[in-house]
């Protein structure tokens, strides 16, 4: 929905269509953030989890500017409509591209959503491979005996 808008976007139309586009770009790429935060939640091991969200946020940070600054260059080079045709393909060629990477199509989990048939899966059927699992504690037997509290004590009569 994002890369149409995005498309549109880059055609220049008049200010109503171009209004529109802009309202389908942002509601296509709106979900993102919280997408990408569940994805660094389930698949990034605590451990690291930190410096894949800093390095996130400092990739993002310097995205903005960078990318203005040389946006500004090119069209001033090339031409307003002909820089907003060349970021409209390529933000497309990039959707496309994630849409073929394997890595992408196995952001889903396993096949199906069951139990994986390898050897390398766990009992709730996501494969060991590339699927990190938030450290449990060990099974210790039965919970002890809670301690005696007013609850719990006998009363005098």
């Amino acid at each position: 929905m994002s890369t149409v808008g995005v498309a549109g976007l880059a055609l220049l139309p008049p200010v109503p269509v171009l209004v529109a586009c802009a309202v389908l770009a942002g509601v296509g790429a709106g979900p993102l953030p919280a997408l990408f935060l569940v994805l660094v939640g389930e698949r990034v091991p605590e451990e690291v989890r930190g410096r894949v969200l800093g390095l996130q946020n400092a990739v993002s940070m310097t995205a903005v500017p960078v990318s203005t600054l040389l946006a500004g260059l090119v069209v001033e080079r090339a031409g307003l409509r002909e820089t907003g045709v060349a970021l409209g393909i390529a933000w497309c060629a990039v959707s496309v591209l994630l849409l073929v990477v394997p890595a992408m199509r196995g952001l889903d989990g396993p096949e199906g959503g069951g139990a994986d048939e390898t050897e390398d899966a766990d009992e709730d059927g996501a494969a060991a491979a590339g699927v990190p699992r938030p450290a449990t504690a060990p099974d210790t037997g039965p919970a002890p005996e809670p301690a005696p509290g007013p609850a719990t004590v006998p009363r005098a009569e």
